[in-house]
């Protein structure tokens, strides 16, 4: 299967998990403990903009590129795994989050290894799949609190 369409596929599974995960749980999220939802729309994607950047430099990025370079022969699935461990740890809000954020964490970085040959590609595509179902999963929140 080609990768832009694994990469596809992965962006729709982590829309579809996000919003049953969110469903499934009480989530104190930083747009709603931080009344973000009163924020306006070009707001809202700035705030995302930015945290799915520096999380995909800093989580993806940097943080697998280290260990590919000083553990080149580490399994790819310990990466994915420490990797999404520490993703999931980063959005601690509860540890039912964290679980949620973990998957999400592991689809993510599974994207980005991908592409590990082209960081710029790797970084590229894993940004806009974060950033993308950021952005879906608040237009859903806005929408679910609207009703």
């Amino acid at each position: 299967m080609n990768n832009y369409l694994k990469s596809i596929l992965i962006l729709i599974f982590l829309i579809l998990y996000s919003i049953v995960g969110s469903r499934l749980i009480t989530i104190d999220n930083a747009y709603q403990s931080q009344d973000l939802f009163k924020s306006t729309i070009p707001e809202m994607i700035m705030f995302f903009f930015i945290g799915a950047m520096v999380e995909t430099l800093i989580l993806n990025l940097l943080f697998i590129y280290l260990i590919l370079r000083f553990f080149p022969k580490l399994n790819t699935t310990v990466i994915i795994i420490a990797a999404s461990l520490i993703f999931g740890l980063v959005h601690f809000s509860s540890w039912q989050f964290v679980l949620i954020t973990f998957v999400a964490g592991v689809l993510l970085n599974y994207n980005f290894l991908l592409y590990k040959t082209s960081l710029v590609k790797a970084t590229l595509l894993t940004f806009l799949i974060h950033f993308i179902s950021n952005m879906c999963i608040y237009f859903i929140d806005i929408m679910s609190l609207n009703k």
